[in-house]
């Protein structure tokens, strides 16, 4: 029950490693002329919205449990961009919105 919306595009070299469990809904653009990695694990109910986008090299891992999370994250720009995420949600949800640019 996962819906997933996948784009590797553009002339950048594109790497992601995905492990889910349940039911979440994964949204990934790497696009652009950077290096681009991305990590992701999830259990169950999770809603992710990623962009790495632009001629930095970005790399991000992301690993969610618990509660359903909504994480938007955003990595746009010339300047090499590193984000992690490790988080276990034990509120009725969590969110998190990150623009590194």
């Amino acid at each position: 029950s996962n819906v997933m919306d996948i784009d590797q595009t553009e002339a950048g070299n594109n790497i992601l490693f995905l492990d889910v469990d349940g039911s979440n809904n994964v949204t990934v653009d790497q696009k652009g002329s950077g290096a681009h990695y991305l990590e992701i694990a999830l259990t169950d109910s999770h809603t992710l919205d990623i962009t790495q986008d632009g001629s930095g090299d970005h790399a991000a891992s992301i690993n969610l449990s618990g509660n359903p999370t909504t994480l938007n994250l955003t990595q746009d720009s010339s300047t090499d961009q590193n984000y992690l995420l490790s988080q276990t949600c034990t509120a009725v949800s969590c969110s998190a919105t990150v623009t590194q640019n």
